[in-house]
């Protein structure tokens, strides 16, 4: 383990950040491992990351829906953002779909493995109970669609899919975390707060 990651551990101890590194982001998958490692993984969960693919082009122009030039321009504003800022998952997961592939492509280039995974239950319209029931708090991404998301993020923290508990917007990530009282939305970046790194 890097001596950052050490440092990085010891600093989340002595100043008691909820889970957070000094600059406000969650501890680095590496730095949590670390602690785990120590015995100390039941101090927080690891989080789930939920992400509404990036602004498709219209069906008309393109029946397979890939992502617009402006829309891979904000997903790569966003992954460019949490790279920086020391994120990585575990992996990236998406719906099958074109535009939540190319998505989740670009982001596990940046945080993730380069690898992605297409997984069943992430269309638009599929329940969100079952799938809720999958999930796993292991620092996995998962790439989808609109209603899908917003229901499941709601079912999760509030327990009711139409409680409405986020607005998601293309290219927005969710990090949602689990503690002793259920799940919680930890943050949420929008590509409009990330700065162009070009």
């Amino acid at each position: 383990m890097a001596e950052e990651d050490y440092s990085e551990a010891v600093r989340w101890l002595t100043t008691g950040s909820s889970g957070l590194a000094k600059n406000g982001w969650p501890l680095s998958l590496s730095a949590r491992q670390l602690m785990t490692s120590a015995g100390l993984g039941g101090i927080f969960e690891m989080p789930i990351y939920f992400v509404q693919h990036g602004l498709a082009v219209p069906e008309e122009v393109d029946p397979n829906r890939p992502l617009s030039a402006d829309g891979r321009k904000k997903v790569e504003r966003v992954a460019t953002h949490l790279r920086k800022v020391g994120l990585s998952v575990k992996q990236v997961c998406h719906s099958g779909k074109t535009r939540a592939k190319e998505t989740a492509q670009i982001l596990a280039g940046q945080i993730g493995d380069g690898n992605i995974h297409a997984v069943p239950g992430m269309n638009p319209n599929d329940p969100v109970v079952a799938f809720a029931a999958g999930l796993k708090d292991d620092h996995t991404m998962y790439v989808g669609h609109l209603p899908h998301l917003g229901k499941l993020v709601s079912y999760l923290v509030a327990g009711n899919e139409n409680a409405g508990a986020v607005k998601f917007v293309n290219g927005g990530v969710v990090c949602v975390e689990r503690d002793s009282t259920g799940h919680h939305i930890e943050w949420y970046l929008k590509p409009s707060l990330c700065r162009d790194y070009r």
